[in-house]
């Protein structure tokens, strides 16, 4: 693969996590160890509070964290980390 091809893979990798949501709650323990994994990885998202929302709390009330891409694809709990990395496309 060319220098070019990595790059640009690369580019639209760092794209795809740009626009992750992490669906979670505050005093989640299962929610704050996959945004530790999340920081450690270097994964940039947006942290959206279900219990802000009525509609997001019935959606994922038990099912956080979710990490959701720009696709709308889905990554719910359980998952190990091996599953995050395929999921981000590391």
């Amino acid at each position: 693969m060319s220098q070019a091809s990595e790059i640009g893979i690369k580019y639209w990798q760092l794209i795809l996590i740009l626009r992750m949501k992490l669906y979670s709650r505050e005093d989640c323990p299962l929610c704050e160890d996959v945004e530790e994994n999340l920081v450690r990885l270097k994964v940039k998202y947006t942290f959206i509070d279900i219990d802000q929302d009525e509609t997001l709390r019935k959606k994922y009330h038990v099912r956080v964290p979710v990490l959701v891409n720009d696709q709308q694809q889905e990554l719910a709990w359980p998952f190990d980390e091996a599953q995050l990395m395929v999921f981000i496309g590391s």
